[in-house]
């Protein structure tokens, strides 16, 4: 974006004419062309040279139609080109739910470019917009391994509980119950004698495919789905043998008999089962895996007069919570296989988040987890697993569902400044966002301006904004921010001299980056960019000058540059 180019053409006569060719150009309505045409004298049987310059104005992408004459005749050629800012861009979200309004103040600089970015807002009146791809992901999952389709009726049972989830998704009730009873037949299928689940038909069954297709069997009764009664009970028999078992399905290590039996004691208590070896289970608090011990919690968190003991499991996972900017997840740390599934990231998040909600619906922790949770379903890449995303849509259902204890009926006004720029009544948990852009040229610069979500009425409303825009002019006079990092950037020479001024043609220098964050950051991207005719030295690449390696590690040390312009930590 603003820099000018130059487009050069080769016109070749195969003709025994000679005379005046010409060539014009025809830009998209994001550049202009500061020369647009050209013309010459073309000779008979030979080849002319031409030159025509374009600006880039605005971003955007199209074609630049060219077309050539000569001699009555004419050719037309069409370039695809597109223009992309260079200037900083700057992000600003503001986001929450509340059953109150909300207000916000935007400061955009004078140095924007405005015909980029600008102001993007929604509004909601129910949490459950946001896990429409979560289901979906479930719902349509083609696999069918006892596992992923408990998964799947986990999702169908709890999108038939909820009327919000189905209208969301746009199902009749009927078509999930009708899809929830082809799932729940092909589990029953691989039901064995002993009342435990195989993987596949035929199979061998294994403790924890019957304690997970137990609970989902367990969700769908509940959700009035059509579970024989004679099927759970001989499921719970079968758990209760199994916790009973000093090495259940043959397993040998302490610590993954105790993580077993913590689930075999959740989904019995869930059932509403008597736990027989309660207290033994009990005596694995030294168990490191934060879902063992958030197993227990939840199956406790559901009885009276426990939170004590609760708040005691899972202290140590409350140590484990990353809180970032805006969200909150678990650090977990995966020691073997086992833990892989049993326990990953998403899925002890997700279990954190159903405790919290049992023992205090205030906690500070709920939203920025929830919040992280969403991310994570709407991503294919982020929440790898049917079991993952099992496990969040239950712990967000139960959010969402607590928090939205009043059917939604309001009006609602955004307000930008003085300007109404939405107004709406929003009745019933609508399943859709309102939203809308305003567009940067439309906002004041350099003062104050509000933005306000106005709210009347019950229920709750959900909002969102994101502010982006670009600045223009020179990068280098444009003051820095405080946004969680401190940056310095020094360059010295190899004798550890500071350098000041322009770098002399063939001197190598050294380049200091200091990052200074106040609390441990994840995902982060350093990028360095070279300037114009700099090239780097990887002091280890073989066709480094000897001398200059030696220069280089003299002064570093130990230390050895890794990468070309960015490192990644």
């Amino acid at each position: 974006l603003g820099d000018e180019f130059e487009m050069s053409f080769s016109l070749v006569n195969t003709s025994d004419q000679a005379g005046e060719v010409t060539v014009q150009l025809a830009p998209p309505p994001f550049l202009s062309a500061t020369q647009p045409s050209a013309s010459a004298m073309l000779p008979a049987k030979g080849t002319v040279e031409l030159s025509l310059r374009l600006k880039a104005e605005r971003p955007g992408e199209g074609d630049v139609q060219v077309v050539a004459s000569f001699a009555g005749a004419s050719d037309r050629l069409s370039l695809p080109i597109r223009s992309v800012i260079r200037y900083p861009v700057e992000d600003n979200a503001f986001f929450g739910n509340d059953v109150a309004s909300a207000a916000f103040s935007l400061v955009v600089p004078q140095e924007v470019i405005a015909d980029f970015g600008g102001l993007e807002f929604g509004v909601a009146n129910t949490g459950f917009v946001d896990l429409e791809d979560g289901f979906t992901e479930l719902l349509d999952y083609p696999y069918g391994c006892t596992e992923q389709l408990s998964s799947r009726l986990i999702a169908y049972a709890r999108a038939s509980r909820l009327a919000p989830v189905a209208r969301v998704l746009g199902k009749k009730p009927a078509a999930i119950k009708a899809e929830a009873a082809a799932l729940i037949g092909k589990i029953l299928a691989r039901q064995g004698w002993s009342g435990g689940f195989a993987f596949w038909d035929n199979g061998k069954t294994y403790a924890y495919a019957s304690a997970y297709a137990t609970m989902a069997l367990d969700e769908a009764f509940d959700a009035g789905f059509p579970v024989p009664r004679s099927v759970m009970d001989r499921a719970y028999e079968h758990l209760l043998g199994l916790l009973s078992a000093e090495k259940p399905d043959g397993i040998r290590d302490e610590r993954s008999i105790h993580a077993l039996k913590s689930v075999l004691v959740a989904v019995l208590s869930k059932g509403g089962q008597t736990t027989r070896n309660f207290e033994d289970v009990l005596a694995g608090f030294a168990n490191p895996l934060p879902s063992a011990r958030l197993y227990l919690a939840g199956a406790l968190a559901a009885r009276p007069g426990l939170g004590a003991l609760v708040l005691r499991l899972i202290e140590p996972i409350l140590n484990k919570v990353v809180v970032d900017a805006e969200d909150a997840f678990v650090e977990t740390e995966t020691l073997n296989t086992w833990d892989a599934g049993f326990g990953s990231r998403v899925k002890t998040t997700a279990m954190l988040l159903t405790v919290l909600q049992r023992l205090d619906r205030a906690h500070p922790f709920l939203g920025p987890i929830a919040r992280w949770l969403v991310k994570r379903l709407g991503s294919k890449r982020l929440a790898t697993t049917t079991h993952d995303r099992a496990y969040a849509l239950m712990a967000l259902c139960d959010y969402y569902e607590g928090l939205e204890e009043e059917e939604p009926d309001f009006d609602i006004e955004v307000r930008l400044g003085n300007e109404i720029v939405m107004r709406d009544h929003m009745a019933g948990r609508a399943p859709d966002l309102y939203s809308d852009r305003v567009s940067m040229a439309s906002i004041a610069r350099d003062k104050a301006v509000p933005l306000t979500f106005a709210k009347k009425g019950p229920g709750r409303m959900y909002y969102h904004a994101r502010l982006r825009y670009a600045l223009r002019g020179d990068v280098t006079k444009i003051a820095p921010k405080a946004n969680g990092f401190t940056l310095a950037r020094r360059t010295f020479s190899l004798d550890g001299e500071p350098l000041e001024g322009a770098v002399g043609r063939g001197e190598p220098y050294l380049v200091e980056l200091d990052v200074i964050a106040p609390a441990a950051r994840r995902f982060v991207v350093i990028d360095d960019p070279l300037p114009a005719g700099v090239e780097a030295v990887h002091v280890n690449f073989e066709t480094v000058s000897p001398a200059l390696k030696k220069r280089f590690r003299d002064l570093l040390g130990d230390l050895r540059p890794a990468g070309y312009d960015h490192r990644e930590i």
